[in-house]
């Protein structure tokens, strides 16, 4: 966690952002702690704020703060939308990657927690599992050619993605090409069309909420909550956007 915000805190200065909160979670998992953090007190107080505009809370990592918000307010669950990165493959959509793992990082990182979410809550969930957030792959000179044109910023982070890749090469080829399986979070939040908004040019199935067993498999029950299950992301619009959007900061930086 304190890794996290000191990174976060180097971004924010790096895009020349101030006035930005940040509020630390808790790196035990929920099942060691699933009392209030300034986290999850702020998911909660957010949630509870009177506004008409939808809310949608956005999960790269695991899910434990989002769990401790839901558990001291369950009423949260009707004002707002979580959008969760994670999860495995969905049997007969998907298989699961050869070498990877059999429950999903992002899942493994606090199962509790997301077994909670799903299980015990009634949270409206949109959920881009592993399959899909995989999809939001781009090739290494996309990437390289896109941080050029991105200034200070771009220089930052492709500085960042080559330490990770120097950190894989002692494990296996980093490949030439690298999945930016979080962006998604802000495909289907903020990119929506303007009339009936909505992430219209990505692609999911309305199913019932599955349940998450200890293993991290999904059982089927046919009367929970509806939940959207992402099928396929429209990664044209995200990846244009996102280049596109650097370049305009470093133009704002630099005027």
């Amino acid at each position: 966690m304190r890794a996290g915000h000191e990174r976060v805190e180097t971004l924010l200065e790096t895009m020349g952002v101030t006035g930005v909160d940040l509020y630390d979670g808790d790196d035990r998992g929920f099942d060691a702690y699933d009392g209030e953090t300034a986290a999850s007190r702020f998911i909660v107080d957010e949630a509870l704020c009177e506004d008409d505009r939808p809310l949608f809370l956005v999960a790269g990592g695991s899910l434990g703060d989002v769990a401790r918000a839901f558990k001291a307010a369950p009423q949260i669950a009707e004002r707002l939308t979580l959008i969760w990165i994670g999860g495995g493959e969905h049997p007969g959509l998907a298989y699961m990657p050869e070498g990877g793992t059999d429950m999903e990082y992002n899942l493994a990182l606090d199962a509790p927690s997301a077994r909670y979410v799903f299980n015990d809550t009634a949270a409206r969930i949109w959920q881009i599992p592993r399959d899909v957030y995989r999809s939001a792959t781009v090739s290494m000179p996309t990437i390289r050619r896109g941080c050029a044109r991105a200034g200070a910023v771009g220089t930052y982070l492709l500085g960042e993605l080559n330490q990770v890749r120097t950190m894989v090469s002692g494990m296996a080829h980093p490949g030439a090409t690298y999945v930016l399986g979080d962006q998604p979070l802000v495909l289907l939040s903020s990119l929506q069309t303007t009339f009936e908004p909505d992430a219209a040019s990505s692609y999911y199935d309305v199913i019932p909420t599955p349940r998450i067993a200890p293993d991290g498999t999904y059982r089927y029950p046919q009367d929970t909550r509806p939940m959207r299950r992402y099928r396929r992301l429209d990664n044209r619009l995200l990846f244009e956007d996102m280049f596109d959007s650097l370049v305009a900061l470093a133009d704002w930086l630099g005027s």
